[in-house]
């Protein structure tokens, strides 16, 4: 397990994108494809009863597109602009790190995407940020094509996501303190599938918190909105949980959409730890101690 605290690394939540709606076609000759083997291979795939219009789950353009009306303040530009997806981002640009680059005029910066690791893509920025040292913009970035294909089964449905964030060696709201990351074996669709990945989850957690010597009740434990199961599995084992009130899986962007509400509230407890679930079969978790002066107030959350 990386532990990173003394190594400087902090990061910033600079915005999320909430500009949800209930429908969006795109212009794109990737999604056109798509569409067409959607229609085709639909009666073989079969139709999903439980999709429901309660919560609208695309934003109005591409993600990467979308990122360009960001309002988005840096000191200075970053050495690297890294951007996190688990789905692939269907877009005419021939790259969607390279257009979110071009879009903030972030002409020194480098640019490049991780995606190999499904949701758990964050924490491989982080360590690149922490090895090379350098400044960074984290992008994490998720595009769904459609309602039914969002859907999987009881899990909460994938949305589009679009987080931004400073990572860096010298400053930043939040200090990482730890980040790490296991594989579960299990196949998704397999019936104590959720339940397995709850546990990998729990026992990530309880070892973090042994190897840290850390008291349950300094932390908050924020768990991914991946399913209600999965999401009561991991609350009943720890005093302090927090999760969000919608029921979207934001993939890469989850736990730092949640970060940014908490970032309006007061808290008694100096950690959080955010709890990450990819449906492929991995767990990760990012402690992070926050450094402003919401802990000293004492709050309640």
């Amino acid at each position: 397990m990386p532990y990173v605290e003394r190594d400087n690394l902090f990061l910033t939540v600079l915005n999320v994108c909430q500009t949800y709606t209930g429908h969006r076609h795109l212009n794109v000759i990737f999604y056109d494809c798509y569409r067409l083997l959607r229609t085709k291979y639909a009666k073989a795939l079969g139709q999903n009863q439980g999709i429901s219009d309660a919560e609208p789950l695309v934003f109005p353009d591409e993600p990467c597109r979308m990122a360009a009306a960001m309002d988005i303040r840096l000191p200075h530009p970053p050495d690297y602009l890294i951007c996190c997806y688990d789905s692939y981002q269907l877009t005419n640009h021939i790259s969607a790190a390279m257009y979110v680059q071009y879009s903030l005029g972030l002409k020194q910066t480098q640019s490049f995407a991780i995606a190999d690791m499904g949701a758990l893509s964050p924490l491989l920025a982080l360590e690149w940020v922490r090895l090379t040292r350098s400044e960074a913009m984290l992008v994490c970035m998720e595009q769904v094509y459609d309602r039914m294909e969002s859907w999987e089964g009881t899990r909460f449905p994938r949305a589009d996501a679009l987080a931004m964030l400073s990572v860096s060696s010298r400053q930043g709201t939040y200090r990482v303190i730890a980040y790490e990351q296991q594989e579960v074996s299990f196949h998704p669709w397999e019936p104590a599938a959720d339940e397995r990945l709850a546990a990998a989850s729990c026992q990530l957690i309880d070892n973090q918190l042994v190897d840290l010597s850390l008291d349950p009740d300094d932390v908050t434990v924020v768990v991914h909105s991946y399913s209600d199961l999965y999401l009561r599995l991991v609350s009943h084992h720890y005093p302090h949980v927090c999760c969000r009130a919608d029921r979207r899986n934001l993939g890469t962007a989850d736990c730092f959409y949640t970060l940014h509400e908490l970032a309006g509230e007061e808290t008694k407890r100096p950690f959080l730890l955010f709890v990450l679930a990819d449906r492929r079969g991995g767990v990760g978790l990012l402690l992070v101690r926050c450094l402003t002066s919401m802990v000293e107030k004492g709050g309640t959350l």
